[in-house]
């Protein structure tokens, strides 16, 4: 039980770090350890960003929900670059 539990949460914290087709590839049981993950694209952009001081904006203040509401603005914002 304690063994699932612990793969449950391993389980979460891939879903949470990466895509879901690049989690779902890498939790296959038949898939072999040295196989790579790729995905073929004909047109690709990528951009490159930052927030001017980012670092001084973020602070882990109980009035800022120990840093969380920071970091739900970020992934606001690149949500928004997503879409």
């Amino acid at each position: 039980e304690e063994m699932e539990e612990l793969q449950a949460y391993n389980r979460r914290l891939l879903h949470n770090i990466l895509p879901k087709d690049v989690a779902a590839h890498f939790l296959a049981r038949e898939r072999r350890n040295d196989e790579l993950y790729y995905q073929s694209c004909e047109c690709v952009a990528v951009m490159f960003a930052s927030i001017s001081n980012f670092s001084e904006f973020y602070v882990e203040l109980e009035a800022n929900n120990e840093g969380v509401e920071c970091l739900r603005l970020l992934n606001e914002i690149i949500a928004d670059f997503d879409e």
